[in-house]
C-alpha cells in the first residue's frame, strides 16, 4: 500500500519539535510495510497552503498512491483538492473548536473517513461515524531506567524532588498554574524544584522523565496528549487537569491524579505523589498506545476506506 501524508505539523530544521507525533506515526506505518511519502506544509505563511495544492497535484501525477492521509483540518482541505484518491483526515483536537471546528464539520461529508484522537473531542465536534485513533507513543524510546543514573546524566542532585513539565511555553499550556502550584509545594517542603523542559531534544526527554518525581500538566485544550503516555511509559507519576483523553488513560494507574485547573488542587496532588515516593505502573497502559499498535489500527482504517471506495466503484451507474 502506498500512502501520501499531508500535514502542516511536521519536524523541520527550523522547527525540530513540531509535529513529532506525526513523524512517529509515519515511521510506524513504514515499519509495517506501508510506503509513505510526506507533503509537509510550512504553516508560517498562508501562501504555503496555496502552494501545497500545486505540490499535491504534482506528487499524485508523479506517483501512484492508494489514498491520502491528512493531519489537521487545513491539510484535509488541501488533500481534498482532488477526487482521484480517497482521503482520510485526522483531527488532533485543536481543530474541533472555533473556526477550525466549523471547517472540519464542512469537510466531514467530503472525505472518506475522519479520525479523532479522543472521545472528548468526538463529543465536542459532534460528528457521527468517526474513528477514535489516538497518537501512539514510542515505547522503545520511552521506557523505565534507573532514576539515579538518569539524574547523574543530567547533573541533578539526588536529594531534590523534581516536578517536570515537557512541552511548549504558550498561554494555552497554563504554565502560570504549574508555577504557582510549585510555589505552594515548595512552601510546604523546600526540597522540590520545578523543571520546565521546553527545548529538550526529543531523544533526551525519556532521561528527564526517568529523573523526575512527578509530571505536571495543566493545558486548556488537548486532543490526546502523547506526552502523558510518554510519561506513563517511563512509569513517571502524572498529575494533570482533565483534558483530552488524560482521565481515561490514567484511570486506575497507581500514583496518578486528575486535579482541578487551579494551583491549589494541583499542589495537593503533587504533594501526595511526593509523599508516597513511588513510581507509577503506567507502562502497562502506555503499551496499549504504542506506535506499533496505532499503526495497525491506522492500517485497518485504510483497508476499510479502500474497500468501501472499491465497492462504490463497482456499483452499476444509474442511467
Amino acid at each position: 500500500m502506498r500512502v501520501l501524508v499531508v500535514t502542516n505539523m511536521y519536524p523541520s530544521e527550523r522547527k525540530p519539535y513540531q509535529g513529532i507525533f506525526v513523524r512517529e506515526s509515519v515511521d510506524a506505518l513504514r515499519s509495517i510495510g506501508v510506503e509513505v511519502d510526506v507533503l509537509a506544509i510550512d504553516n508560517s505563511s498562508k501562501w504555503n497552503y496555496l502552494l501545497a495544492v500545486f505540490r499535491l497535484w504534482r506528487m499524485i501525477r508523479a506517483k501512484s498512491y492508494d489514498l491520502i492521509h491528512a493531519h489537521y483540518v487545513h491539510s484535509g482541505w488541501i488533500a481534498r483538492m482532488q477526487f482521484a484518491l480517497p482521503v482520510v483526515v485526522t483531527s488532533h483536537g485543536s481543530d474541533t473548536k472555533g473556526h477550525e471546528g466549523w471547517f472540519l464539520r464542512r469537510l466531514y461529508p467530503l472525505v472518506d473517513a475522519v479520525t479523532i484522537t479522543s472521545k472528548q473531542n468526538q463529543q465536542r465536534i459532534g460528528l457521527t461515524d468517526t474513528y477514535l485513533l489516538p497518537c501512539g507513543v514510542d515505547v522503545e524510546l520511552f521506557k523505565p531506567m534507573d532514576q539515579t543514573e538518569a539524574r547523574r546524566i543530567l547533573g541533578w542532585e539526588t536529594s531534590r524532588k523534581k516536578m517536570l513539565y515537557v512541552g511548549r511555553e504558550s498561554p494555552g499550556k497554563r504554565l502560570d498554574i504549574i508555577k504557582e502550584a510549585h510555589a505552594i509545594v515548595a512552601s510546604r517542603r523546600g526540597d522540590t524544584d520545578l523543571v520546565i523542559a521546553s527545548a529538550v531534544p526529543h531523544e533526551q526527554v525519556p532521561v528527564y522523565m526517568n529523573a523526575a518525581d512527578v509530571f505536571v500538566f495543566a493545558s486548556e485544550s488537548e486532543g490526546a496528549p502523547v506526552v502523558i503516555k510518554e510519561a506513563l511509559a517511563c512509569n513517571l507519576p502524572v498529575v494533570s487537569v482533565d483534558v483530552g483523553d488524560v482521565r481515561e488513560v490514567i484511570e486506575g494507574v497507581e500514583n496518578c491524579y486528575i486535579c482541578d485547573r487551579n494551583a491549589e488542587s494541583m499542589a495537593e496532588a503533587v504533594l501526595r505523589v511526593l509523599q508516597s515516593a513511588k513510581r507509577s505502573n503506567g507502562r502497562r497502559v502506555a503499551l496499549e498506545y504504542s506506535t506499533a499498535q496505532m499503526a495497525q489500527r491506522t492500517l485497518q482504517i485504510y483497508k476499510a476506506v479502500l474497500s468501501s471506495a472499491g465497492a462504490q466503484d463497482e456499483r452499476p451507474k444509474s442511467s
